[in-house]
């Protein structure tokens, strides 16, 4: 084993000018340091060292208070020499790799030491040996992949434990045994996947736990254990889902980080139990939908919910009802995602039409001038004149007949709210814009006839249906995910865009007749799709524009 023999004698990369001493510096104090004038304080701050050594018989060393050796290039710590009073050893930022046993046995009233930044790869049981006072221990932005079981177990006054920035890929129950005091572990930017139930048996004092930027996939259950905590960080895992008990028995919990996951669903429960919580970070992640989080005192909480997938439509009416019902402390970001019209607006600022446009809340109405049958959800308004498509529909309503009026524009949102709806009849209108977004919650839409109508141009909006727009993207019908039956027959298109109906994954049957397309291409619809019944006749189709295998499933 090695010994520090010599203090303030130092194997050094190379030579360096005595620097000027201050007035409070001691001029005995080595020319490569800086001390004050008890001693109390020791400064070699970046002096190219590699091996500290101690004079055993300097008695000013049971004064020192302060060892600072940042920012030189030592690889080994041996066996310090006696130093009652030192409370501050600062080591970060060397190429410290090896650590004798009992290094530090002979500095016991040390309050806080700084390992971090240097070429730590494992810890070892026994080489904090002697650091029974240690409150403050910091092995950050090392290259550790292992620590052994019981490491830390003579370190019974540990306050705080940093261990990130590490290769860390698993942590066995025994590592943190003996840290009941323990109230801040980071143990962020690691490589862990999972976290042991048991991993926090014996440390249920923590306050204050970072586990972000690791490989999460979900909330760790081992937090449980865990009844005084106060703040948790889980942002930047890959955790998909929070459930109702996933923070059950977090009484005290006040600050929550869950942003940049890539959580789709929250449980409105999940809350209950943190009856003290002031702040829950879930931004950046990929929620499309909340519930109410009712029952849940949030009377003084801040919800984040900003840079998610919000969809503002009739499946978060009951969510804005909740918000705008809420009491005067409690803040909710909540942006929309879609549709365009509401993208970047915080949901407390739309109203309720906003999201179910106009549509009674009954489940089933019949509007001034129809007729309808309420056994079976049908409402007939045919050859009415109207301009505009009736309020007074019930949300139940399953066939929805609207033929032979003067319809020239389908707003966006047009039919939200009406979720039931199965056969959707507009033709024999005058419509020649359908804006983007206007079929949008139709998800159990299976007939929609536009036939006779004004349409020219059939182009990809984006989220849901056939629009006049001019950017394209994917995904369009991802709403209409039952659609089986298309009638855009008798009217004046001319081009189909490429793929614009292969999202459609149920379409069977596509009446394309008495048009002016001039093409038809292959690719229009994927090798498996269910498409059975294609008319194209009575376009300005020639042999010449049929693209060979454009038919390619059809049967």
């Amino acid at each position: 084993m090695k010994i520090l023999l010599l203090f303030i004698i130092f194997t050094v990369v190379s030579s360096k000018k005595k620097k000027t001493k201050n007035r409070d510096e001691d001029e005995s104090c080595h020319s490569y340091c800086r001390c004050n004038s008890q001693k109390k304080t020791i400064i070699c701050y970046a002096q190219g060292i590699i091996t500290p050594k101690f004079d055993l018989e300097d008695k000013s060393l049971s004064e020192v208070v302060r060892l600072d050796l940042r920012s030189n290039q030592i690889e080994e710590l041996a066996v310090f020499p006696e130093m009652p009073k030192l409370n501050f050893l600062q080591l970060q930022e060397n190429a410290i790799s090896l650590i004798e046993p009992n290094a530090f046995n002979k500095t016991r009233g040390v309050n806080n030491v700084f390992l971090n930044e240097n070429h730590l790869t494992r810890i070892e049981k026994g080489i904090f040996s002697g650091l029974s006072e240690v409150k403050l221990l910091s092995l950050s932005r090392n290259k550790l992949d292992k620590i052994e079981n019981n490491a830390f177990i003579e370190l019974k006054s540990l306050i705080t434990l940093s261990l990130s920035e590490n290769f860390l890929d698993k942590m066995t129950p025994k590592i943190l045994a003996g840290l009941e005091k323990l109230k801040t572990l980071e143990l962020n930017s690691n490589q862990l996947r999972k976290v042991h139930k048991d991993i926090f048996s014996e440390t249920k004092a923590i306050k204050n736990l970072d586990l972000s930027a690791n490989l999460l996939t979900e909330i760790p259950v081992a937090i449980k254990n865990l009844e005084k905590l106060e703040g948790l960080s889980l942002q930047g895992n890959k955790i998909v889902s929070v459930e109702d008990s996933d923070f059950e028995g977090l009484a005290n919990l006040e600050k929550l980080d869950l942003s940049n996951n890539l959580i789709k669903s929250i449980s409105p429960q999940v809350f209950l139990s943190t009856v003290s919580l002031a702040l829950a970070d879930v931004s950046g992640n990929e929620i499309k939908i909340l519930e109410p989080f009712e029952g849940v005192n949030l009377g003084q909480t801040e919800l984040n919910f900003d840079r998610n997938e919000l969809v503002c439509d009739c499946g978060l009416r009951k969510f804005n009802e909740w918000v705008k019902a809420g009491p005067d402390g409690m803040k909710i970001i909540s942006n929309c995602f879609a549709p365009e019209v509401f993208f970047g607006q915080n949901i407390v600022q739309l109203e309720q039409e906003d999201f179910c446009t106009k549509f009674t809340n009954d489940l089933f109405t019949c509007p001034e001038g129809c007729s309808c049958a309420s056994n079976v959800h049908h409402v007939n308004c045919i050859a009415l004149n109207f301009e505009e498509v009736p309020s007074e529909i019930g949300i139940g309503t399953k066939l929805l007949d609207l033929r032979l009026n003067k319809l020239e524009i389908l707003e966006e949102l047009e039919f939200a709210g009406l979720s039931y709806l199965e056969s959707l009849h507009l033709d024999l209108n005058q419509i020649m814009l359908v804006k983007q977004g206007a079929f949008r919650g139709l998800k159990k839409l299976i007939y929609l006839y536009l036939s006779q109508n004004n349409i020219k141009y059939l182009m990809v909006c984006i989220n849901h249906i056939i629009c006049f727009v001019k950017k394209i993207k994917p995904g369009c019908f991802e709403d209409l995910e039952n659609i089986s039956y298309l009638y855009l027959s008798h009217n004046s298109i001319l081009e189909i865009p490429m793929a614009v109906f292969r999202p459609i994954k149920h379409l069977y049957d596509l009446q394309l007749q008495h048009n002016q397309i001039t093409k038809w291409k292959l690719g229009y619809f994927e090798k498996d799709s269910r498409i059975r019944k294609l008319d194209l006749s009575y376009n300005n189709l020639t042999e010449n524009s049929l693209e060979e295998h454009s038919f390619i499933g059809m049967h």
